[in-house]
């Protein structure tokens, strides 16, 4: 009630309602009427009926943001354990699910998948990855009559798939569909939340030829780099990515904020011209979306033939934060003391080796040199929805 006294409008509570407790189901122990409830007391109630549609959810807390003058509570109905054996009961409120519990979570999402595929015309094998690195594996003994591979994870997952298939003799198609926290390659080729509406997308999709960057002898999606910040995706815990989601890199990202900004001392060429100077972080990328940040940089075409390579000098901490402003304002030409390229291929020669890695696609890359060649490879072909494609290709 002080919350609505005071009207604190940006206050939005999600409430997961699953009609379970502790001891049993809900119903023996509870019979409030959660919105006339929070409505007495002046609060705006939403109802999200599918805890597992997203969008809605997703949809709930954007009109929640538009109501003045009241919190919201968006009561989310949900199932416990859902897809469990112990679905729907008390037995999975605080306990861990068993080795047969998590086996029949993933047989339900294969059979989801496998009734989409089929309707398709397309006869699904699933592969699950075991260990760090796995899916390079995976992909490098994939037979060569296979009509398409789709790989479900993160950028790096990704990243690894495209990796393999570019050292196979004969390259198959390929496409991904995005699951864990940031997952700027999915948002920004236009995939929601939801990951069986995210399948029918891709299904209805069409291929496209894009360029894949390749740094000396490894090869990133949509972007690689070094410096300050740089190294908060590969160092960032997974279970603490697992607890807080997206947030799990903002407190990273804050650690590294206080700490020293060391600058290298580098040169780098672009085609005849030769540049020298000392850099905070390097950014070279294909994307339009990076580290979360939407619009990163104006108009990117992923067929273009060419990388934007980004140089910052900054180290001052008041300036840093200037910059972080302005990139959260989508505009990256205007922040001071960043230095922007478009080409097709760079040398960078740093005076000493790094301490710190490379960070590609959201993994850190395996080894520290001095110089690195930086360059396109063009028609890699993928699979992916309509979506955004008219914005992110030139030839449609």
């Amino acid at each position: 009630s002080l919350a609505s006294h005071l009207k604190l409008d940006k206050l939005i509570v999600l409430y997961d309602s699953n009609d379970i407790s502790l001891d049993g189901p809900l119903d023996k122990s509870f019979s409030e009427d959660v919105k006339g409830r929070f409505e007495a007391t002046g609060w705006q109630h939403i109802l999200v009926k599918d805890g597992n549609d997203l969008e809605a959810i997703s949809n709930a807390i954007e009109e929640a943001k538009k109501e003045t003058g009241k919190p919201t509570i968006i009561e989310i109905k949900t199932i416990i354990g859902k897809g469990s054996y112990l679905e729907g009961t008390s037995k999975v409120h605080g306990k861990p699910l068993t080795e047969d519990d998590i086996k029949q979570l993933k047989y339900n999402l294969e059979e989801s998948f496998t009734k989409k595929l089929l309707s398709k015309g397309y006869e699904p094998t699933f592969i699950y990855t075991e260990y760090y690195k796995h899916a390079l594996e995976i992909i490098k003994n994939i037979p060569d009559d296979t009509d398409l591979v789709i790989s479900v994870g993160g950028d790096g997952t990704f990243n690894e798939i495209v990796t393999g298939n570019l050292k196979r003799n004969h390259q198959l198609l390929l496409a991904h569909i995005p699951l864990g926290t940031t997952n700027d390659i999915g948002t920004m080729w236009g995939y929601g939340k939801n990951i069986l509406n995210n399948l029918e997308l891709l299904l209805d999709g069409e291929v496209k030829e894009m360029d894949i960057g390749c740094i000396n002898e490894g090869y990133f999606v949509y972007v690689a780099g070094i410096g300050k910040f740089l190294d908060v995706p590969y160092i960032t815990p997974k279970e603490l990515k697992k607890k807080v989601g997206h947030f799990a890199y903002i407190i990273e990202g804050i650690k590294s904020f206080f700490h020293k900004t060391s600058l290298y001392d580098l040169t780098y060429k672009i085609g005849e011209d030769t540049y020298r100077g000392n850099y905070s972080f390097v950014i070279i990328s294909n994307a339009n979306r990076i580290a979360g940040i939407n619009n990163f940089y104006k108009d990117i075409k992923l067929d273009d033939g060419k990388l934007e390579i980004l140089f910052c000098s900054i180290t001052k901490k008041i300036d840093l934060i200037k910059s972080l402003l302005i990139l959260a304002a989508g505009d990256v030409t205007k922040v001071p003391g960043i230095y922007i390229h478009k080409t097709n291929e760079i040398t960078i020669h740093f005076k000493k080796t790094p301490k710190k890695k490379w960070c590609v696609d959201g993994e850190q890359l395996d080894s520290n040199k001095k110089v690195y060649n930086i360059k396109i490879i063009s028609n890699v072909k993928i699979l992916m929805p309509k979506k955004n494609i008219n914005n992110l290709f030139i030839h449609k």
